[in-house]
């Protein structure tokens, strides 16, 4: 993401561009309308095949999955969600992540351009299964496509992603995580420790 100077909150568009990881020149790709503060920025990824960038953006008061070449032509919406916040596809290019209202989805990513195909988590032609339990932030992709990961507070959550589809899965949400929990007492205890033996400095 190239912003112009400024703050990406304040930023009216912010172009998408791509540079070999070898360093040279930076290629615009394309522009995209910025969705406004507290909002979720883009988080561009490559497609399975390395031709095109998938990235989530808003048009109205829906959200897109956008797909397009680096040269920035063929412009294609993959998905529509009125609700969601970010919308992520796995690395192979078989599914999407969704984060809608608070809650992590996922559902088969569809391959034909157009308008788009409406995958919300409930109404949709094809089945979207909701992981998080409680809600979750930051969603993401391991890289072999086969599991998602998000946050929620101080805990990080995986999900395999076949297990979504099995009869009992309600009972698999949110099973496989890894918390940072801490004590707010004992962390305060310790900063005032480590503050009382700065020594002050003398005039």
């Amino acid at each position: 993401i190239v912003n112009r100077g400024q703050d990406l909150s304040g930023e009216l568009y912010l172009e998408l561009a791509v540079v070999s990881a070898d360093g040279g020149e930076v290629r615009r790709v394309i522009e995209t309308a910025n969705r406004g503060t507290n909002r979720r920025m883009p988080r561009p990824r490559w497609s399975g095949d390395g031709q095109r960038l998938l990235y989530h953006e808003n048009r109205g008061d829906t959200t897109m999955l956008s797909s397009v070449k680096l040269d920035g032509t063929d412009r294609r919406t993959l998905v529509r969600n009125r609700r969601a916040e970010e919308m992520i596809a796995s690395p192979d290019g078989r599914w999407v992540a969704i984060k809608e209202l608070h809650n992590v989805y996922v559902a088969p990513l569809p391959q034909a351009g157009g308008d788009g195909v409406t995958l919300e988590r409930s109404g949709s032609g094809v089945r979207v299964a909701q992981l998080s339990r409680y809600g979750g932030d930051w969603i993401d992709w391991r890289p072999d496509s086969r599991s998602l990961t998000w946050v929620l507070g101080p805990a990080f959550y995986q999900q395999v992603v076949a297990d979504a589809y099995l009869p009992d899965s309600l009972a698999r949400r949110d099973t496989t995580h890894t918390g940072w929990m801490y004590d707010n007492a004992k962390v305060r205890a310790q900063v005032a420790e480590v503050a009382l033996r700065v020594p002050r400095a003398r005039p």
